[in-house]
């Protein structure tokens, strides 16, 4: 069976949730069928530098991503003129979207003059990740795509419309609030144009089936192979080995927060535990640090950050396993948007133990709310003192002995998918 994965930008390296998804979702399929990975939002000079080799073109790209993702995976690469966009190209994509029935983001995600499916050959699957698709799915062209698939990440409309209640300058709000319309529209009518919908959050699907849409929707958690997340168990047991020997019986612990600060959802998620968390910690003298890793901190965020002199900002990181290697406990408060807060599924596969809301866990698959990696409350007070008693890393340590639950799977995720 041959699938195709539509990504915009190539999703390595992981450095957010969604490649997080995409990256293992491309690596799922590889096992058992080939696969196409298409990429068009990506620079050739962002693809070498993604890739890691600089020198010698296209074959060495192909070289270097078949030692990544395997001989499985064919990567079809429409290169952009620029991966980053200008304020002036960002204005023209504006402007272009008012009078069309395209909303901006999807402009910038799925721009029709960049499509070119129909170069490609039949598929028995094609998956187009996100909703912002519909500006090329309207357009069926003449492609042989057996079967299609939208794999929502988010309800978009749902995110554009809370922007546009927390925007303060008059034109930008109605600007959100124009897009979030066309949005809802779209997503009304995807389902006419795809033959399934892939559904990350059961709270998102709950909701989009209330608003008479969704039947032909599923729910596909992302997937995590095994092989990787022993390999990361086994760098923290390593490392908890060697550092262990110097904690004391109050042994400071490190409690981590992730996500990149210039999306809305996450910063109000770092805003709720350093404007009710942390003063509860502050008052009990918390001696461990809270190290918040995610790029684009505006500077109040960061100010609200510098009060505590445990809370420790590293901003962007390349390269995340050092930072899990030395978690002690991750926070996911859930406070507003759609999706799935990726680094809660990331942080219960991974053997890293929880510390989450109501909203959080409503949104993840059901099989996993009962794991032993999670810790649920809503009240600050009980984030407090279960951040207090933590130990070093000895509850990451006696909770690591047990393995990964089968939810993450590829076999249980995708199981009309996982044969030869």
């Amino acid at each position: 069976m041959k699938i195709r994965i539509y990504s915009p930008f190539l999703p390595y390296p992981v450095t957010e949730g969604a490649f997080q998804l995409i990256f293992e979702q491309v690596l799922g399929f590889a096992k058992y069928h080939s696969v196409e990975l298409v990429c068009w939002k990506d620079s050739f000079e962002s693809l070498q530098s993604k890739i890691g080799d600089s020198k010698t073109g296209r074959p060495g790209i192909d070289d270097q991503f078949a030692k990544i993702f395997g001989p499985s995976v064919r990567l079809i690469h429409w290169p952009a003129k620029e991966s980053q966009e200008s304020g002036l190209m960002r204005m023209n994509r504006l402007l272009r979207s008012l009078p069309s029935l395209d909303a901006s983001p999807g402009l910038y995600y799925y721009p029709p003059e960049r499509d070119q499916r129909e170069e490609l050959g039949p598929c028995d699957l094609a998956i187009y990740h996100y909703t912002f698709a519909w500006s090329w799915l309207r357009h069926r062209k003449q492609l042989e795509e057996q079967k299609t698939v939208i794999h929502w990440h988010n309800i978009e409309s749902d995110q554009f419309e809370y922007r546009a209640r927390q925007e303060r300058v008059f034109a930008l709000a109605g600007i959100h609030r124009w897009n979030a319309m066309k949005l809802a529209r779209q997503e009304s009518e995807l389902e006419q144009l795809v033959d399934e919908f892939w559904m990350i959050s059961p709270k998102d699907l709950i909701d989009l089936r209330e608003r008479g849409s969704g039947k032909s929707a599923s729910l596909r958690t992302p997937c995590y192979r095994a092989e990787n997340l022993t390999q990361r168990r086994r760098a923290f047991e390593k490392h908890y080995l060697a550092v262990a020997k110097n904690l004391s019986a109050d042994g400071h612990p490190t409690i981590g927060f992730i996500g990149g600060l210039d999306f809305e959802p996450n910063r109000m998620s770092l805003e709720w535990i350093l404007d009710r968390v942390c003063p509860l910690l502050k008052n009990e003298n918390f001696t461990g640090i809270l190290k918040v890793v995610g790029k684009n901190a505006p500077p109040d965020l960061r100010d609200k950050m510098a009060r505590f002199s445990f809370v420790n900002y590293v901003g962007f990181l390349p390269r995340l396993d050092p930072f899990w290697d030395e978690l002690s406990l991750m926070l996911v408060p859930h406070i507003t948007g759609s999706g799935v807060r990726i680094k809660l599924l990331d942080s219960i596969a991974s053997g890293v133990p929880a510390l989450a809301n109501d909203a959080a866990i409503e949104r993840i698959h059901p099989d996993l709310r009962n794991s032993p990696f999670l810790s649920v409350a809503d009240d600050p007070k009980d984030w407090a003192k279960l951040i207090l008693r933590l130990k070093g890393q000895s509850l990451r340590a006696h909770l690591q002995e047990r393995g990964m639950d089968k939810a993450f799977e590829f076999a249980a995720i995708y199981p009309t998918f996982a044969v030869e």
